[in-house]
């Protein structure tokens, strides 16, 4: 191949040189670079980018001339350009395409490893909860304690102090004890103890008590301890989740459910403590949902349009009672001054079910004495925070007793 390349540059020079002598120079030039070539045939390979443009502009020279000087004559065939050789581009071409498609393996290699990667990542996020073993041996305190798994009081609505909720009933047996003195009198009524009793009856004061109470309320001298008796009892068991009243104070869907909870006697009602430990973490929760700012994590608060009705109707009911006591100068007064006790009242029974612990009240006095009527019902701890109940309940405010005799 070499042999045929000098060969056809001697042919073009020689042309040249025959068509104008004249520029013998620039002819003499080129065949001396010519001869070179013919001389060592492997120097084909070696020769620089630039004598290759030399040579090639030298000739494009000569022949313009012998196109202008020949009119006459055949003109020799042009000259092939001299260039990259075939085999040169085509190893250049398979290489380009070995390397691009090296770079795009390794580039879909690292996409759909990282592509796997976050896959991977994702299906974590979605698998299932951790899986709980509970004991079938265990108690089923634990066993529900151990299923909720979730510390339901990171977000549950938070607890308010002991000492505070003691001060907040006291305040209660207080103002119960201003509303008695400013708007009953203490004048002979002509209602007998039966009808009195009656009355009581239907607001949900214990029968064996009732008949002494309503004896009570009639004598002018103990009337206001009489009183005080019915108007607290029956106001703070509207807030009490285990009395079920069906004068309830408590949010309208709380008292609903409550009143539709059957009542199972000892045989098929199941242990109580499972009933009691449902109860509490149904309580918990359904304080938690009915509040309308969550995340305050404050207790619930009764507004005028969820609870105005209910107010009216216990203090419609305790006046079948209480209300023929009412100084007549003092009735309008009276129902107004009432009703602003038991909006206090349901404010207190609203923190109570907001609480993760569990409340009763103390109705009766527990010491045994005889004689003794109790004006405003004591508070006890029934569970801890986690809904386990207490073996011995902690009693945190005494009630406010009355010696009798």
């Amino acid at each position: 191949m070499t042999g045929s390349a000098n060969s056809e540059n001697a042919s073009t020079v020689l042309v040249t040189a025959e068509v104008d002598p004249s520029r013998s120079s620039v002819s003499g030039s080129v065949l001396s670079e010519t001869s070179a070539i013919a001389v060592d045939p492997n120097a084909t390979n070696s020769i620089s980018q630039s004598t290759i443009v030399s040579a090639t502009a030298m000739t494009a020279a000569a022949e313009a001339a012998s196109a202008t000087a020949t009119s006459t004559g055949t003109a020799s065939p042009p000259p092939d350009k001299p260039g990259v050789p075939a085999g040169a581009v085509a190893g250049a071409a398979v290489g380009c395409l070995i390397a691009g498609l090296l770079f795009g393996f390794l580039g879909a290699f690292f996409l759909l490893r990282r592509r796997g990667k976050k896959q991977h990542s994702r299906s974590r996020h979605h698998e299932a909860p951790e899986t709980v073993v509970i004991n079938e041996k265990s108690s089923p305190t634990s066993a529900v304690s151990e299923v909720s798994g979730t510390k339901l009081d990171h977000f549950l609505l938070d607890f308010t102090p002991d000492k505070e909720i003691a001060q907040e009933l006291r305040g209660l047996g207080d103002l119960i004890q201003l509303h008695v003195d400013n708007n009953y009198h203490l004048q002979p009524v002509q209602v007998s103890p039966s009808t009195l009793t009656q009355a009581l009856l239907s607001l949900g004061l214990a029968p064996e008590s009732a008949n002494g109470v309503a004896s009570l309320c009639i004598e002018p001298r103990t009337r206001a301890l009489g009183l005080r008796h019915v108007i607290s009892t029956v106001a703070l068991a509207s807030v009490d989740v285990n009395a079920k009243s069906p004068l309830s104070l408590l949010p309208a869907p709380i008292a609903a459910f409550l009143q539709s909870i059957p009542q199972l006697d000892g045989q098929s009602g199941g242990q109580p403590e499972n009933t009691s430990l449902a109860l509490s973490k149904w309580r918990a929760l359904s304080a938690y949902l009915l509040h309308p700012e969550r995340g305050e994590r404050t207790p619930l608060v009764p507004t005028e349009a969820t609870s105005l009705a209910q107010i009216q109707g216990l203090a419609a009911a305790l006046n079948t009672a209480i209300g023929h006591f009412i100084d007549p100068a003092q009735r309008a007064g009276q129902m107004e001054n009432l009703q602003a006790v038991l909006l206090d009242v349901a404010k207190f029974g609203y923190v109570l079910l907001s609480q993760p612990t569990d409340w009763g009240f103390v109705y009766e006095a527990n010491h045994g004495r005889e004689f003794v009527l109790v004006l405003r019902p004591g508070l006890q701890k029934l569970s801890h925070r986690d809904g386990r109940p207490y073996s011995s309940p902690p009693l945190v405010v005494a009630p406010d007793e009355a010696q009798l005799a």
